[in-house]
Parts: C-alpha cells; structure tokens; sequence
C-alpha cells in the first residue's frame, strides 16, 4: 500500500510544481524590466521541465514493477555518486571533480557503460557536454557573479 502511495505522491509532487511554477510564471510577468526577467524564466522552465520529467517517470514506472525495482538500484547508485562527488569537490577542485562526477553520471543513467567497454559514440557526447557544463558554471559564477567556489589540488 506505502509503495502506491510513494509512487502516486512523486506524481502528486510533479502536478504542484507545475502549478506552483504556473504561478510562478504570473509573478514574474510582473516584473517591469524584460532583462529582469530572464534568470527567474530560466529556473522555472527547468523547474517545470523537471516536474514534467517527473510525472512522465511516475506514470511509465507503474506499468512495469521491474522498471520500479531498476529506478530504486539507479537511485541508490546516484545518491552514491553524490556523496563521492561532495568529497571530490573539497579534494581536487570543484571544476574537476564537477567534470568527472557530470561524465561518470551522465554515462551511467545514460547506458553508456557496456560489458565490452564505453559506447563511444555516448562517450563524446558525454566529454563534450560535461566540458560545456563546466565552462557555463566558470562563466556564471566566477565571470558573472564572482563567486569563489572550492579549489582542490587539480583546480
């Protein structure tokens, strides 16, 4: 019974924060100054989006109880990564260890490990992206706000 009422609450969750984000949006409308307006857009489309993300997963997942069981697995081993990340951060350098943990992820959720090695294909798609990442979070956070982030031995 718990385990409907988990997977129906992750739907629930995804629907209020499309509303809230809704809402959001009308808030942020009335903001006078167009320029004023684009980081606040920017998070609730990625708000949103994940909320969409969410519901859809929610929705597919209870079709199949082995596709709940291998959700519950991934989740585990990305929380694990997490807590490796944050450890990483403090170690050899936020930039460095953002790289790594946006690759090692990205590759894992998106079945780029194989028994016969890396799919490469996946491979440069992921370097790429995660190298994109790293420069949009250097250029918003040192270059645009001047926030200093954690150096490590590696940066």
């Amino acid at each position: 019974m718990w385990e409907k009422v988990r997977q129906n609450s992750d739907a629930v969750v995804g629907f209020i924060m499309l509303l809230l984000s809704v809402f959001v949006v009308m808030l942020i409308m009335q903001i006078k100054s167009e320029e004023s307006r684009i980081m606040p857009l920017f998070a609730v489309a990625l708000i949103a989006g994940s909320a969409l993300i969410l519901v859809y997963r929610t929705l597919a997942l209870r079709k199949s109880p082995n596709a709940a069981l291998m959700h519950k697995k991934r989740e585990i081993i990305v929380w694990a990564m997490y807590v490796i990340f944050f450890i990483l951060i403090h170690v050899i350098g936020f930039f460095t260890s953002s790289f790594l943990f946006t690759c090692v992820c990205f590759l894992y959720l998106r079945g780029g490990f194989t028994r016969e090695g890396f799919d490469k294909k996946k491979l440069l798609v992921t370097l790429v992206f995660a190298l994109l990442f790293v420069i949009a979070t250097y250029l918003c956070f040192i270059a645009g706000f001047k926030v200093s982030l954690p150096r490590g031995i590696l940066i």
